[in-house]
């Protein structure tokens, strides 16, 4: 079914998937072939089919993917040597993060190179959130993927990155957004940014701030928590810092 070009598109694609699922050098070699097709959409199925295939020919055919001309297939391949772990691929994850001409590819590989802990990946997305040229939606993207990897630099300059936030009303929306990251990651490290958050005097900011005391329950900050429990002016910070301390 997957090599029969008569056959429905869908069918060969999800044909294509499903031998992958079969781990044997045929099954592979089915799958190579068929990456010589046309059909953008069967390519990304073969894609997804040699996604758990570690072997030399097959991550020779992922490596190729990465160049592919249409966005569907490289964003697989992205997935496939990011879950594999593939080192190999590194060069081209960071050539497309700085080039590619669809966003959602460049956040995938983003991702990725913090996932393979790339020094000159993890250096250029550090570079991003130093620029001030560049744009608050792909910081907060870059700023994403170095927390969820916990890539110790990374973490130090979304810190500091959201530092600067708080001191500039003008980017309240980055702030809330790299609060929202740091809410989702416990980390000793975030103490500082969630006291600076706590004490800001707009709302939307500490209740984030609170977001991040919950996930981490810092001690030290237990306090400044139980203040805003008692003393805030706004009702719905108050009572969701009443329900963090007595949780």
């Amino acid at each position: 079914m997957a090599r029969d070009e008569d056959e429905n598109a869908f069918v060969r694609m999800y044909a294509a998937e499903a031998i992958g699922t079969i781990r044997s050098d045929e099954a592979a070699d089915i799958l190579i072939d068929l990456f010589d097709s046309t059909d953008p959409n069967l390519r990304q199925y073969v894609v997804k089919g040699l996604a758990r295939n570690t072997s030399e020919k097959a991550r020779a055919v992922l490596l190729a993917a990465l160049k592919d001309n249409h966005y569907k297939v490289r964003l697989e391949a992205v997935d496939a040597v990011r879950d594999q772990r593939l080192a190999a691929a590194c060069p081209s994850l960071l050539y497309r993060a700085q080039n590619d001409a669809e966003a959602v590819v460049k956040y995938a590989c983003f991702d990725a190179l913090a996932a393979l802990n790339d020094k000159a990946g993890v250096d250029y997305m550090i570079s991003l959130l130093e620029d001030s040229r560049k744009g608050d939606t792909l910081k907060a993207k870059v700023a994403s993927s170095l927390l969820k990897y916990d890539i110790d630099s990374g973490v130090r300059a979304v810190i500091v990155l959201a530092e600067k936030t708080l001191a500039d009303d003008k980017k309240k929306q980055l702030r809330y957004a790299l609060g929202k990251e740091f809410a989702l990651h416990e980390n000793k490290n975030f103490e500082s940014i969630c006291e600076a958050y706590l004490k800001s005097a707009d709302v939307a900011t500490r209740g984030t701030g609170l977001d991040i005391y919950k996930k981490n329950r810092f001690a030290n900050l237990t306090s400044l928590v139980r203040s805003i429990a008692e003393e805030d002016k706004v009702p719905s910070l108050k009572a969701k810092a009443k329900n963090l301390i007595a949780d």
